[in-house]
């Protein structure tokens, strides 16, 4: 009877080692996935010349016969206009490109998103 209750306890102790050994594989690979809800990340802006930088996000576009613009790190920027040392250069249907010192930077609304073209359904 002993032996019995020893190889049942045994045998919960595999599955107990084996669930384990399989959470810890799981939570290592969920590990490098990326939440898509989560908010884009912050580019960091320097202006030429200056140690201070600010971080821009992307949050929002708006295009409209009146003027197109983009909400940059909670601020309504319209085409054209500033956010710190940045002017907003132009919008597209999913990035801000703004201009920093001549150089210009994208901004993606969705920057882990990427678009595929394959083949369409016949």
């Amino acid at each position: 009877m002993a032996g019995g209750v020893m190889r049942r306890h045994r045998s919960a102790m595999i599955r107990v080692g084996a669930a384990i050994l399989l959470a810890g594989l799981t939570l290592q690979h969920a590990h490098a996935l990326e939440d898509p809800t989560r908010p884009p990340r912050a580019e960091r802006i320097a202006a030429p010349g200056t140690d201070s930088a600010e971080f821009l996000i992307l949050q929002s576009i708006i295009r409209s016969p009146n003027g197109n613009a983009a909400i940059i790190s909670g601020r309504l920027v319209p085409v054209g206009g500033r956010i710190g040392a940045a002017r907003l250069v132009r919008v597209t249907e999913d990035e801000a490109v703004i201009q920093v010192g001549g150089a210009e930077k994208r901004l993606a609304l969705y920057p882990t998103a990427r678009k595929r073209f394959g083949d369409l359904p016949r």
